[in-house]
């Protein structure tokens, strides 16, 4: 109030959000650019890391946003708790490629939704030249700005030797590892994920 009355004016403090505060993940489904089959596909990979990555950032009380294209746009605005993490993963579940839509476009759609205080992580195997110059223009106002990117050419050379052997063994405790080859198997794998 001193400050008011000396200035004879209303002043009013802010505090600024804290930059990249909450987090986009912006999960890139051209089917142009995604490689492999099934489980062992750069899709499949790209989907459980936006998952595992939505949980983790969840739990520390970050909010946490999912935008991506199957068949329509999903668009989860960023927020916290529990039911935030059932939005994404009842979203993520039922993913499958398309071929309409880059990933330098799905940069340019989610620009609307984006402020200083958002971090935008793209999860991609995309190496096309056009969507990183996307990413680094100045109206996609997010504070941070990052990228996962998987390497598509290791899904097109079938599983490694060792994972094939790792199959084929009886492992110790008589525990397979886990398959997923169906929605509902990867909705399944995801809860477990969660409960552990």
């Amino acid at each position: 109030w001193p400050l008011s009355a000396r200035h004879q004016n209303l002043l009013v403090k802010e505090f600024d959000d804290e930059k990249g505060g909450d987090i986009w993940l912006a999960l890139d489904l051209d089917e142009t650019v995604h490689a492999g089959q099934g489980q062992e596909s750069t899709l499949e990979y790209a989907i459980i890391w936006a998952a595992s990555w939505a949980w983790h950032l969840l739990k520390q009380g970050k909010g946490v946003g999912l935008y991506t294209s199957a068949p329509e746009r999903i668009i989860i605005p960023p927020a916290r708790g529990t039911a935030q993490i059932n939005r994404i993963l009842r979203a993520l579940a039922p993913l499958h490629t398309r071929a309409d839509i880059p990933l330098s476009a799905l940069l340019r759609e989610i620009r609307p939704f984006l402020s200083n205080t958002h971090s935008l992580v793209v999860i991609t195997p995309s190496t096309e030249a056009d969507w990183p110059v996307e990413l680094a223009q100045p109206d996609i106002r997010a504070a941070v700005k990052g990228a996962v990117l998987l390497d598509a050419e290791t899904f097109t050379q079938g599983p490694p030797e060792i994972a094939q052997e790792m199959l084929a063994e009886e492992p110790a405790g008589g525990h397979r590892p886990l398959a997923l080859s169906s929605d509902s198997d990867r909705m399944s794998w995801l809860r477990a994920m969660l409960a552990r």
